[in-house]
Parts: C-alpha cells; structure tokens; sequence
C-alpha cells in the first residue's frame, strides 16, 4: 500500500469516528484487507495497548504457564512460588532460543533447549554452562525481562508499554455493571481454539453485536436472544456493551450458590473489551472470546467457559460440559463460516463504508477507539 493509499485509509477512519452515533458508518473495507493497515495496528494498538493472553485460575500451581506472542515479543505468564503471577519474556538471554513453547505447560525452571540456560520461575538465571570463563558474563544482567501485567476479573493482560494506563482504572465503570456475576474466581469448565481467515477486527466485531442472530443464528441463538432486541449501552473508551433479553419464560439453569437476579438470570450482557476480548455473561456461565492477529486475512480464536465452583460440583458435570462445549462450537462454526463471507465481501473492489444500524452502537463505538489509536 503507498503511503497516500493509506493516508486515504486513515482520512476515511476519521472521517467515519467523526460522526454522530445516530449516524455511524462501519470501517472503511481497506482497513480489513491492507497489510500497511495491519502493520500500523500491531504497533500502535497490539504494541502498546492491554491484551488479553489467558485466565489467571488455569495457571493455579507453581511452575504453570500460559505463552503468548505480541508484536516483537514471546512472553510467558508464570504462576509463582508465592502465588503471584509475572509475565516474563521467553527468549534465552545468550543466543536468543524460546525457552518455553507455545500453549500452556508447567515446569519447575526453564530450561533453554539450544545451550541449556537455565532460568528460575521468576527469571532470574541459575545456570549458564562454561559462561564463568567469560569475564564480561555478569549473572545478574541475563534474567528473563518482565512486562507490565495486570489481573481484571481473572484475566490475565499484558502490556509492552511503559505508558499505557492502569487498565484496572480503565476498566472500573465495567466493573461495577458485572459486579454481582464475581466471575474474578470462577474457574474454567472447557476451552476451545480455531484459525479463522478473516481479518480480526471482523471476527471482534462480529462478537460485539447479537444483531446478526437473525442471519447467522437465525436457528441457534434467535429464537431464544432475538437479535432484534438488542439493547445497546454507551460504552468508555476502553470497552463497549450490550443486552440481548431472552425470550419470556426462559431461565438458565440453576447452580447452588449463585444468586442472581431474573435480568441476568435470563438475558445476555456482552462487553468488548479493546483491542481483542469479549464476554458474554449468561447467568452462572461466562463466555469468553479472544481474538490473535496472525495476519491481514487470518485471525486465531480463543473461547472458553467460566464457572462458578458449585457449577463443578453437579452430579451430571461431564453431561453438562460437553453439552455447554457442543453448543459454543457450533455456534462459532457459524461465525466462522459467516465471518469467512464477511472477509471476501471486504475484499472486493466495489466494497464500502455502509450505515450502521442503532442496534450496532458498540460496532461504531470500536471505530472511535481504532481512530484514537491509528489516526489521531
């Protein structure tokens, strides 16, 4: 893309965060399909801003990690000797090897495989073969770097920069909406993963909005959350949200415990949280959605279920899991499939910015946020 294809890109970006939500147009499609677009994204919002890389609850023991990798970055969320958690880097400090895979995993050190350095759970080296015959080897100067971290609700976020804002701080006025969930300890029943080829912001939008239940889940999710009763909320500039209420009479199961009232008992409340998660709070189970950048057209999703403990404690647990399991994998084969035509359409050259519908709030509230970070 020349510099004035993107600039252009960028006028439109503007363009469209400048209008009034009663008049809000979805992105420009070069924002979709361009690779200068996607390289300007991975700097100014996946290199600096929050992102979300796990759930503190499944790294419960000593040793446990999850991996993640950010824009010029391998890192690793670590489980402490102390209970704490820190966010280290995963490259070796001698020649530059990955210390510890990707996924998840626990060990009691981390052992380079290239020279075998080996490092403490909160980096600091502890063994370095041969290196005491280098007099310019300092021990104290090859500890794994760490990175800024913070635990919201359970949820582990990492940023690489040293400026970017609390994020508890950003994320307060959310907190007090999903207070009385208290999902911060719920533990995780399942999760699931997939590669989809789609540009992430449609795959993240996409999760934003129940609108579309009446086309891509016109069979699934529509006939109990009508899409067409979406209540959307003004969002912050950290996240946007909405309610989809249910149909009369439902209600979700029971779990011993949870006490909660008949709104949340019945209804969706779905946040997105900037650049990349969201959350879907359906009584006494949370869904979660996680959305990696792999490239222009490609996009990894992350999902799972959140429990509170008495949810673990039915008799007909497994029954239920793979049930709960069953139902979000097809309902994101849906997406993933729908999101697929999204993509192509985008990539046309006839495509173009369209009116967005009032129910699509959180959709025009999201090109506010990318043009703060892309086009300010």
């Amino acid at each position: 893309m020349a510099q004035g294809d993107r600039s252009s890109a960028l006028d439109q970006l503007r363009h469209a965060a400048s209008l009034g939500i009663d008049e809000a147009v979805s992105l420009p499609p070069r924002c979709y399909r361009d690779p200068a677009i996607y390289e300007l994204e991975q700097r100014e919002i996946f290199g600096r801003d929050w992102i979300h890389i796990g759930r503190a609850c499944d790294i419960s023991e000593p040793g446990d990690y999850l991996a993640a990798d950010l824009p010029g970055a391998a890192v690793m969320a670590v489980r402490q000797k102390d209970g704490s958690i820190k966010v280290l880097s995963r490259v070796c400090r001698h020649r530059g090897a990955l210390v510890a895979s990707e996924g998840s995993g626990h060990s009691g050190v981390f052992s380079c495989p290239y020279h075998r350095w080996t490092y403490e759970l909160d980096g600091r080296l502890r063994a370095a073969p041969t290196m005491e015959g280098n007099p310019a080897f300092k021990r104290e100067n090859c500890a794994l770097p760490e990175f800024r971290m913070e635990i919201w609700q359970g949820f582990i976020f990492v940023t690489l920069s040293a400026d970017a804002a609390p994020l508890g701080a950003a994320l307060a006025p959310l907190s007090v909406m999903i207070d009385k969930y208290d999902i911060g300890d719920w533990r995780s029943a399942f999760s699931v993963e997939d590669v989809w080829d789609t540009n992430w912001k449609v795959a993240f939008e996409n999760a934003c909005e129940s609108y579309h239940h009446i086309g891509f889940h016109q069979h699934s999710l529509d006939p109990i959350w009508p899409g067409l009763t979406t209540q959307p909320g003004k969002g912050d500039e950290a996240f946007n949200f909405h309610v989809v209420p249910s149909i009369p009479d439902f209600r979700y199961r029971e779990v011993e415990g949870v006490t909660l009232d008949d709104g949340a008992m019945s209804h969706f409340f779905i946040c997105g949280i900037y650049p990349s998660l969201t959350l879907v709070l359906a009584g006494p189970s949370t869904i979660w959605f996680s959305f990696e950048p792999l490239s222009v057209d490609r996009v990894r999703v992350r999902a799972g279920q959140l429990n509170p403990a008495a949810y673990f404690d039915a008799p007909n647990l497994e029954e239920m899991v793979a049930g709960d399991r069953a139902m979000l994998v097809g309902i994101l084969e849906e997406d993933k499939v729908g999101c697929l035509g999204v993509q192509q359409g985008l990539s046309m050259a006839d495509a173009a910015s369209g009116p967005l519908s009032p129910l699509e709030r959180p959709i025009a509230e999201f090109v506010r946020y990318l043009a703060r970070r892309l086009a300010a």
